[in-house]
């Protein structure tokens, strides 16, 4: 209750307030690669939601559960959630009874700013798996850092390197305060991981198993084993990537359905709208409506 209170954390409060009202339905168009906002008035529940980037959530207002493993998961204002990525979970945002919203804020951070992380604070893998603080509550250093950050991203035209200094910053509190060295398990040399790199590069293109074995320079029938023994398949691998994408734009974005599925590679609108639902269990359309409108 304390940390609720702290100063660094009302900042980051007022922060992702403003944040979520940038545009007119409330999707923020800040670059997915580094943080956004998440507002909604109604519950949602949404099944496999694939985290492709290592994901540090704070939560604002409302309740937020994850379903990770065998366990259920609560978060509560003022608390973080440190996702590990590649990683699918089922989430359920409850929106605050008084205020009448949910409210939380994102934080990614991309492949190689973890491998430049790892590299510059010469962390190995058998640091990197000491620790797995899935959840936790906020203390003084990582709000302080979070608040540097958003300082930098609050500049007219915020340069790159103070963003990547600033996100390499959060980093390293959630590793060396947080007990979450799991956040670094992403760069692991999986053959599937490879994978989700490369798609993620280009997610709009027409990916087919061929091309992704010349990019990594391997037989399919190789390939295809490899994958076989991390217990899964290229069909699922750009699945997640491309659903993935489309509920982060959904969420995140003002861009329209329509746009969105393009850009996740469909061409066709209906076939994206079906895919969507079966994999999240609501049409883009009906999350849509779900997210707070400005009055």
């Amino acid at each position: 209750l304390a940390m609720k209170k702290h100063p660094s954390f009302l900042k980051i409060k007022e922060f992702v307030f403003n944040l979520a009202q940038i545009t007119d339905h409330n999707h923020t168009q800040i670059p997915l690669s580094k943080f956004g906002a998440i507002n909604c008035r109604y519950k949602q529940r949404i099944t496999e939601v694939p985290f492709l980037y290592p994901t540090l959530i704070i939560l604002i207002s409302g309740e937020k559960t994850i379903y990770f493993g065998n366990k259920e998961i609560q978060c509560f204002p003022g608390e973080f959630l440190a996702i590990p990525a590649p990683l699918k979970l089922d989430a359920v945002n409850i929106p605050d009874t008084h205020q009448g919203s949910f409210l939380a804020f994102y934080i990614y951070f991309d492949n190689l700013l973890i491998e430049q992380f790892c590299r510059f604070y010469k962390f190995d893998e058998s640091i990197k798996a000491n620790n797995n603080s899935i959840h936790f509550e906020g203390n003084e250093l990582l709000y302080s850092s979070i608040c540097h950050l958003l300082e930098i991203s609050q500049q007219t035209e915020p340069d790159d390197d103070f963003l990547k200094h600033r996100l390499m910053d959060v980093l390293l509190c959630l590793v060396k305060c947080c007990d979450s060295s799991h956040m670094l398990l992403s760069m692991s040399q999986k053959w599937s991981e490879r994978i989700y790199s490369l798609l993620l590069s280009n997610p709009s293109r027409s990916w087919h198993v061929k091309n992704v074995c010349n990019h990594l320079r391997v037989s399919e029938s190789t390939l295809r084993r490899n994958l076989r023994k991390e217990n899964t398949d290229f069909r699922t691998i750009i699945d997640d990537v491309r659903m993935g994408i489309a509920l982060s734009e959904v969420q995140f974005t003002n861009l329209s359905i329509s746009a969105i599925a393009l850009n996740c590679g469909y061409s066709s609108f209906s076939r994206f709208t079906s895919r969507f639902q079966q994999r999240f269990g609501t049409t883009p359309s009906q999350l849509r409506k779900s997210m707070t409108v400005s009055g």
